[in-house]
């Protein structure tokens, strides 16, 4: 049967627009496919060195710019840096009794108005501290210091950063300019630079963390640690490989913002990472760096029982802070025999006084 040639021109339409929609179909697919392996824009290829936080901020403008933000000068009642000066004012000569508070510690030598994350590396490099010895391990939480981790430990960065504490911050911190990495805490620090999921670099926090896990500390408010000790154990804890995405919210923050030891003749450790639950003897060294700031020696504080421990623990519940607090039932405070020492303290007197 021949086609007459009006039926050949509506099968031919037909058959183009088949193909067509195929074609269509098939390009969309391949398409979405592409926008799943690839779900940003890479205008700038980024890595495990980049530490400047410029470079991220072509792939991701809006973040970057929230992050020059932390330099607006802002004050609250509380505090907080609001003049134009170079550096925030003084608040142990606002407030003397902080400077008595401190006594003993390197804080009662300069104690400043706090300042945006964008300050961290600058402020720490101009503080007055620096006139006291300072271990290398202070820049384990003021700059993106993992690059030269990775170069003090032959690639490996938590032998590297077992290795700083053995440098005074002057040295250590003259090697992280030489490196080209003298950035505060940047994009790198926590984020994977292949997908941008949350991670915890910080070696200090990994060991505590770990340690945490593997105590009887109770921790309810961090579910994956309760669900790893119901496991095998075969591999230590991981945040990065174990913690929920609302745990790694708070442990990206917690890896900085949590007390922790520091001094010149050990590693830096966080609360729960080396620090026995019995009486703990004096370490050799100083704790300038640290952000403890308690006390004139080291002494076991109150135990933390679930009712003291009840209110701290909620008020922290999704806080990697609280983690921290939980991890060991006794809480040694820490002193720089090298700072100022603390007189003796004189009896109280008056209506209020105690004998």
């Amino acid at each position: 049967m021949k086609l007459s040639w009006k039926g050949a021109i509506v099968l031919t339409a037909a058959t183009a627009i088949a193909t067509f929609l195929v074609t269509a179909l098939l390009v969309n697919i391949f398409e979405r496919k592409s926008e799943a392996r690839n779900p940003y824009v890479l205008l700038e290829q980024v890595g495990e060195d980049d530490t400047d936080p410029a470079k991220w901020g072509v792939n991701w403008p809006r973040e970057y710019d929230s992050y020059k933000r932390t330099a607006i000068t802002t004050r609250t009642r509380f505090g907080g840096h609001g003049g134009s000066e170079a550096l925030p004012a003084e608040k142990i000569e606002r407030d003397p009794w902080l400077k008595r508070m401190f006594l003993g510690y390197a804080f009662s030598i300069d104690y400043r108005d706090r300042r945006g994350h964008a300050y961290m590396l600058a402020d720490q490099e101009q503080t007055e501290r620096l006139t006291k010895p300072q271990s290398g391990s202070c820049l384990h939480c003021h700059a993106s210091v993992m690059p030269l981790y990775r170069t003090l430990g032959n690639g490996d960065a938590m032998q590297g950063f077992e290795e700083s504490y053995k440098f005074t911050y002057k040295e250590l911190n003259q090697k992280l300019h030489d490196s080209g990495h003298a950035h505060p805490v940047s994009c790198v620090d926590c984020h994977t630079p292949k997908t941008m999921q949350l991670r915890v670099t910080r070696p200090g926090f990994l060991v505590g963390i770990r340690a945490l896990a593997e105590s009887d500390a109770p921790v309810p408010h961090l579910p994956s640690i309760e669900q790893w000790r119901q496991g095998p154990r075969s591999q230590p804890y991981d945040p990065n490989e174990d913690g929920t995405r609302t745990e790694m919210r708070s442990f990206v923050c917690g890896q900085c913002h949590v007390e922790y030891y520091c001094a010149t003749k050990r590693p830096l450790t966080f609360r729960g990472g080396r620090v026995s639950r019995r009486r703990t003897s004096r370490p050799s060294g100083t704790a300038c760096g640290s952000k403890t700031g308690r006390g004139s020696s080291i002494t076991p504080m109150r135990r933390v029982g679930p009712r003291s421990s009840r209110r701290s623990t909620r008020s922290s519940s999704s806080g990697a802070r609280g983690s921290m607090h939980a991890a060991t039932s006794l809480a040694p405070t820490v002193t720089c025999p090298t700072c100022v020492k603390a007189p003796p303290r004189s009896r109280i007197t008056g209506s209020g006084a105690r004998s």
